[in-house]
């Protein structure tokens, strides 16, 4: 019900006086694409957001996911939208990696990796980069692959992230 509310929410924002035509959208938390009983008013959600691109009344789309999901039909139907009506080089598809919190367990990981290589491979126009924030797990990570195994940003890339990199500062709030 949430999700609902909230996409309803987005869309009458945009079709309201207070929107600003050639405004940038961004669409982050609550993970929609993993909600399958909503999958229906998501497409239409999509599909008015791709409308308002056409009509340039949204400039700019930024969508961020965890890829944290098995059912990528909304995720799919939604890119495909975006490649279909030209939009890939106005869409920031962004998505998340960490070290240590993010992934529970291996198939955690591996599920990422896999909706994040099927992406790729069904949408090569789509640019996809990782926001990684730079926690001290993940500094000692890189420290130790640049050291032990002479790794480059772009080895942490392609190994381990499987995209381009977005390093994000980390706001200390403890110890780790």
């Amino acid at each position: 019900g949430e999700k609902q509310k909230s996409l309803n929410s987005v869309i009458e924002f945009i079709e309201s006086d207070n929107f600003e035509k050639g405004s940038h959208i961004l669409l982050i938390g609550g993970e929609i694409f993993d909600s399958p009983q909503i999958n229906n008013n998501l497409n239409l959600f999509f599909d008015n957001i791709i409308n308002k691109m056409c009509d340039n009344t949204i400039d700019l789309l930024y969508l961020n996911t965890n890829l944290l999901y098995k059912n990528t039909d909304s995720l799919y139907y939604f890119l495909n939208l975006i490649v279909q009506n030209k939009l890939s080089e106005r869409l920031k598809f962004t998505t998340s990696f960490d070290i240590k919190g993010r992934y529970s367990s291996n198939k955690m990981y591996e599920l990422y990796r896999r909706n994040l290589e099927s992406i790729k491979q069904k949408f090569p126009s789509i640019n996809i980069i990782a926001n990684v924030i730079l926690t001290k797990a993940l500094c000692e990570f890189i420290k130790t692959l640049i050291q032990k195994h002479n790794y480059s940003i772009t080895d942490i890339e392609n190994q381990y992230v499987g995209c381009k990199i977005m390093f994000i500062p980390y706001i200390v709030f403890d110890k780790d």
